[in-house]
C-alpha cells in the first residue's frame, strides 16, 4: 500500500494529529505525481502534513525498481525542478 494513501486515510479520520513521513526517497517517485499526492494529502489534512525527502544513500533503495544510485542525484534535481512550479501555483504565485 502507498504510504501517501495510508496517510490520507489517517488524515480523514483524525482532526489534530500531525501526519508525516520521516523521509520519502524522491528518486523512487514520479515527481509531478508525488507533488500532486502530497498536495491532496495536505488539503485533506487541513495543513497537518510534515514531509521530508531524500536522495537515498544506498543502492538497496533502488535495486527493487531497477534504478541506480548513481542516477539518483540527477533524478532529485529534476524532480525538484519539476515540482517547484507546482508549489508556486498552489501558493497562488504564478
Amino acid at each position: 500500500m502507498s504510504p501517501i494513501l495510508l496517510a490520507t486515510a489517517l488524515a480523514m479520520r483524525t482532526r489534530t494529529i500531525r501526519i508525516g513521513f520521516s523521509v520519502l526517497v524522491l528518486p523512487l517517485f514520479e515527481p509531478i505525481r508525488l507533488a500532486e499526492e502530497i498536495a491532496t494529502l495536505d488539503v485533506f489534512s487541513e495543513g497537518r502534513v510534515d514531509l521530508g525527502i531524500s536522495r537515498g544513500n544506498t543502492s538497496r533503495y533502488f535495486e527493487g525498481v531497477g534504478a541506480g544510485l548513481r542516477r539518483s542525484l540527477r533524478r532529485v534535481r529534476c524532480g525538484l525542478r519539476e515540482a517547484d512550479p507546482l508549489a508556486d501555483r498552489a501558493e497562488g504565485r504564478s
